[in-house]
């Protein structure tokens, strides 16, 4: 107990700043005091905006008084809503699903899936309108009606005018779909909003927007037992009206207001900081507190420009290292502020081990967990395995991701031998125990299997471990979300189950449980609303940071959000400023710290904050010092050695071990690697150094490939062994979106909404589904026989030497005269005239004959008496249909045999691995890096 009171003294002697200046917690606590007599502070309410402020300000009336004491109420604003509202204020997701109710049976054609982005921006328009007492009715009037425009405007000629605009967009053309589409969503909205409202209401239910309109409407009902002449209102900013019209209820209650607030950007009017305060009428007969800290209290600003983000937690590392060797450093005094959670797993990496106490007012993002990396691992596995087929195949790369998972031995996973395996295994040829888990998995309901996956890898895992304590955490919150969508289980679908699973898997915040009262403190910047500190450490100052560009998306357009005085770009921005300013002033030693490169968290543009501090309060504040350095990462000179691979013995042996175990296969591709350049196919065949796999939000072309071939060979698949003709080319094109659709939702977008990128990949594809279709028709009849089949041929190529040698054709087909391989290309390969066999094993741009010619001759292992040709489609150049291979331009297939064994001898036992000469191969090898190429 000793110890606690001890910590909560030390935070407290840190809240009442060591340059004199009082926090503004320490003010309201004085203020407090000042205005009761004795001890009795039951019957006083103190309001804050955040609930870690009103946790902090009871801790230091308590240490104040240093007394026994009966103490306030002390609430943030949302709790006191909640208290004196009778309904229950209902969790966003909840709302969600109630919004779908209400929706379904005006959009009967959305899913909850396609529903849901749309629901949240629509929750968010509905929660604002409530906020800012707008009338729902007159916001979504009847946009091609000027009459109904005018009798809602009557008498305001001025806003009227500033609506036509906008208005006239809808009167001009009423051909377009796209307007159409927007005015029978807008006419549905006054509905949704009325309907919505009407089935809350029957549950005792409501939104956090209706809670706060309904005590700002009726405060008089609501807060009867509020004695208003003892409420404090304390640290609030930009007001909507809604907290406007409460607040002045209380304020006429002879209740206090408070502010904190500096001269300096409340008067200037071109300040941005200020504005909310400018125009707020609660701040024009009393404006406690402006002060003039800007003016009065020294301070010593550190710029420091710094290369990538972990080349600012690095520099700041360093400088905590620093500032505790020179005994500079007191943790109870300082916050390091970070603008994006993403940045917290690096910032905890970069804690220096000195530092024994940390607080983290932000929650641990769950994506960052091994736990959260094993289920994506885990559902990208399930994903591909065939629900339809009666022979379910996994594949061996996804497989083989799964066991290489540390968590796949928890639950006694472990690797099994998938070498021999090709491309796919059958389930039932697994281990039993492996099998069995995934047979589970792919048939119980979505929230069972997880529910099961979770009480397992729990049950496995070593009591006080911190990930037994996520798995945990994140099992209770799946139960509650089970609970809660229950029930709708009528409107819900297992994608739908499954995408508010992913969601809330995506979004959770593993809390940190500690001393919230304790040690250096690490918060966003709305948390350190109404805290006050000497030192800060404020990363990742760019903009497009602070302020943060991905702004508030809304169904209200522009124009009208404006004319009904709905929060606007620019209102964003000044709430970000006045939480960067208010900030920094009673703090005396600040360093604020940028990106200067490119990436995901930056723009490498300084923030507009910077640049105000540089040329505007730098000359203004005398007092002031400001710093401004950039750190560049010092360049080293170095005699490059061109890399390369002689051929010894030692190698040679290496290479056949590797023959040997299945570890070294050849294929089409590795061979034209090598063909290609013999060191890219050293580094990828033989020493496995793969390219990570991208994660760009746009489809490369590989990944592009992988859907088309995903989605032909599903709609092909229909018709196995059945002669392809017009009325099978009708059936085909019926199937063409539906296999689109979801090989996109299988390679790229999970929920497929249906929009921007996602749109134009599925035309693309679909176009050229359709080119394919259209072709076949027009050339010979057959019938497809196999499709995404795998051949595998093992063969002695000579000195005993048996290597395996495979190739995956994406489609067989049985045609007049025998079969025919069709295999089709997205990029532009074609087939040429091989002018001679040589040219084969020795020429990259004979990429496609090779290929072709190694199908024809696996298919022949296995079919040695029959007739085979193979070609290609090549979908950007249709016109001509298929291209065939010449095979008269090699004698025969025992020809393309020794050609083939001849080049993979020379991989095995005589090459070197040597840079290619053509450096024009270099442009998009992976490996370039390594070569200086």
């Amino acid at each position: 107990m000793q110890n606690r009171a001890a910590t909560v003294a030390c935070f407290m002697k840190a809240l009442v700043m060591s340059n004199n200046t009082a926090s503004f917690l320490t003010r309201i606590v004085d203020e407090l005091i000042a205005t009761v007599d004795g001890n009795n502070f039951a019957d006083h309410t103190v309001i804050f905006p955040t609930r870690r402020a009103a946790l902090l300000f009871k801790l230091q009336l308590a240490k104040k008084l240093n007394k026994a004491i009966l103490l306030p109420s002390v609430l943030s604003i949302s709790d006191f809503v909640e208290y004196y509202i009778p309904l229950r204020v209902s969790e966003k997701k909840e709302i969600l699903l109630d919004l779908y109710a209400v929706y379904k049976p005006h959009f009967p054609d959305y899913d909850f899936t396609s529903f849901a982005p749309w629901g949240e921006m629509i929750l968010s328009d509905f929660d604002e309108i409530d906020l800012y007492l707008v009338n729902y009715k007159d916001l979504f009037a009847d946009l091609t009606s000027y009459h109904e425009i005018d009798s809602v405007f009557q008498g305001d000629e001025e806003f009227k005018e500033q609506l036509k605009p906008f208005f006239e967009l809808f009167m001009a053309d009423k051909t377009s779909t796209l307007k159409q589409n927007f005015l029978y969503a807008w006419h549905a909205l006054p509905k949704l909003y009325k309907e919505l409202n009407e089935v809350l209401e029957k549950n005792n239910k409501t939104t956090a927007g209706k809670a706060m309109k309904q005590l700002a409407l009726s405060p008089e009902i609501f807060l009867k037992n509020l004695d208003c002449s003892k409420t404090i209102i304390a640290g609030f900013y930009a007001l909507a009206p809604a907290e406007q019209k409460l607040f002045e209820f209380i304020l006429n209650g002879k209740g206090k207001i408070f502010w904190d607030a500096d001269a300096y950007y409340t008067n200037n009017t071109t300040q941005e900081a200020g504005l909310f305060f400018r125009k707020n009428v609660l701040t024009q007969n009393s404006f406690k507190w402006k002060e003039t800290y800007f003016k009065d209290v020294p301070k010593n600003i550190n710029v420091t420009g710094v290369p990538l983000i972990t080349g600012q937690f690095k520099f700041l590392a360093d400088r905590l290292k620093t500032l505790i060797a020179q005994k500079k450093f007191n943790p109870d005094k300082t916050a390091i502020v970070l603008p994006d959670e993403k940045l917290l797993p690096l910032m905890l990496q970069s804690l220096p081990e000195d530092i024994e106490h940390v607080n983290i007012t932000m929650g641990f993002p769950l994506k960052e967990t091994h736990l959260y990396r094993f289920i994506e691992t885990l559902n990208a596995l399930l994903k591909q395995i065939p629900n339809t087929s009666k022979q379910k195949l996994v594949p061996t790369s996804a497989l083989g991701n799964y066991l290489a998972h540390p968590y796949a031995s928890l639950l006694k996973h472990n690797m099994c031998n998938i070498n021999d395996a090709g491309l796919s295994i059958p389930l039932i040829e697994l281990p039993e125990n492996i099998s069995q888990f995934l047979k589970l998995q792919i048939t119980t309901p979505v929230f069972e299997r997880y529910i099961q996956l979770l009480t397992m890898l729990h049950d496995a895992m070593e009591s006080k471990h911190h990930e037994k304590e996520i798995a945990g955490f994140v099992l209770n919150e799946l139960l509650e979300l089970r609970t809660m969508v229950a029930p709708y289980a009528e409107i819900l679908d297992e994608p739908s189950l499954q995408m508010l699973i992913s969601e809330m898997l995506d979004t959770t915040r593993i809390p940190f449980s500690g001393e919230p009262v304790m040690g250096l403190q690490i918060m966003g910047l709305l948390e350190t609303r109404t805290l006050d500190f000497d030192n800060i450490f404020f990363l990742n100052v760019n903009e497009g940071s602070v302020p943060k560009s991905n702004r508030h998306h809304s169904f209200i357009p522009f124009t009208i959000r404006k004319s009904f005085g709905l929060p606007l770009v620019e209102e964003q921005d000044a709430i970000t400023a006045y939480h960067f300013w208010r900030l920094m002033q009673r703090a005396s030693e600040i360093d604020l710290i940028y990106n200067t490169e490119v990436n995901e968290f930056a723009s490498g543009e300084r923030s507009r904050y910077l640049l105000q501090l540089f040329y505007e309060m730098k000359a203004q504040f005398s007092n002031w010092q400001v710093n401004h350095q950039i750190i560049t990462t010092p360049l080293h000179r170095y005699n490059y050695i061109s890399p390369g691979i002689k051929r010894d013995e030692h190698l040679t042996k290496h290479l056949l071990s590797m023959v040997a175990e299945n570890k070294l296969r050849f294929s089409a591709s590795s061979l034209n690697n090598f063909i290609y350049c013999s060191l890219k196919y050293y580094f990828n065949e033989i020493k496995k150094i793969r390219n990570p796999d991208d994660t760009e939000e746009e489809i490369d072309n590989k990944v592009f490939g992988k859907i088309l071939h995903d989605a032909v060979s599903k709609i092909y698949a229909q018709i196995i062994d059945v002669e392809f003709d017009k009325n099978i080319a009708a059936q085909l094109r019926k199937s063409i979106s539906t296999f689109v659709k979801a090989s996109i939702a299988q390679e790229y977008d999970k929920h497929y909404h249906g929009t921007g990128y996602t749109v134009i990949i599925e035309k693309i594809i679909t176009e050229y589904i359709e080119r394919i279709i259209a072709s076949d028709l027009k050339g010979v009849t057959f019938s497809p026989h196999e499709i995404e089949t795998e051949k595998v041929v093992v063969c002695d190529i000579g000195n005993g030497i048996n290597v395996k040698i495979k190739g995956v054709f994406d489609r067989i087909d049985k045609v007049y005269d025998g079969y025919r391989i069709v295999d089709y290309k997205t990029g532009g390969d074609e087939v040429k005239d091989v002018k001679k066999p040589d040219d084969l094993i020795t020429n990259p741009n004979y990429k496609v004959n090779f290929q072709l010619f190694l199908y024809c001759w696996l298919f022949l292992k296995s079919h040695d008496k029959e007739k085979v040709n193979a070609g290609i489609y090549p979908l950007r150049r249709m016109e001509d249909g298929l291209k065939m291979l010449k095979q008269e331009q090699i004698a025969d297939h025992s020809m393309f045999e020794e050609l083939l064994f001849t080049l993979i001898r020379k991989i095995l036992l005589e090459s070197d691995f040597t840079m290619t000469t053509d450096t024009t191969r270099c442009k998009h090898c992976p490996y370039k890096d390594i070569c200086n190429r």
